[in-house]
Order: structure tokens, then sequence, then C-alpha cells
């Protein structure tokens, strides 16, 4: 499954600007594609504390469900390991 960034402009006056296919378009170096794709069962790892301690930078997960606008995944490292959470 593939999902998109959220694509949105800092300051919104600026949308004049730049158009969304063309932010969308761009691959600067050093930075995340815009789309990411998934499998079940892939793991994954947390960049960016949520839930601290259970998660939080470097948490490893699997992935077990993938939804609309939410995964759940199951913490395979660090505290909380083998519990079901759900990632927005």
């Amino acid at each position: 499954r593939c999902y998109a960034l959220v694509d949105s402009l800092i300051n919104p006056t600026q949308v004049m600007f730049f158009q969304t296919e063309f932010l969308n378009s761009q691959e600067p170096l050093g930075l995340p594609p815009h789309k990411l794709s998934l499998k079940l069962s892939c793991p994954i790892i947390r960049l960016r504390n949520l839930d601290p301690p259970q998660l939080c930078n470097g948490t490893h997960l699997a992935v077990e469900q993938m939804l609309d606008n939410i995964l759940e995944a199951t913490i395979i490292t660090g505290k909380g390991t083998g519990e079901s959470v759900f990632i927005p």
C-alpha cells in the first residue's frame, strides 16, 4: 500500500507561488520521497517521538494492518515489546 505525505505550506499565502503538483514532484537530496510504500509485516523505525517511552525515536515496529489514515503495528524492540500500537 502506498501513502502520500502531507502536502501543505507553512505559509498559506504562498499557495499562489507553489502548486501542489509541483511540490509533490520534488525529490530533494537527503529528504524522504513524497510517497511511502509499505507491506504487511515489514519492519519500520520511528523517527519522531509519539508517546515516550514506548513510541520514541529508534523504536522498531512491524506493520500488522494498513488503514486509510492509520497503521497498526507491533513493537518489536524497546519498552513495550509485543504491544500493538496505532500510528496516525
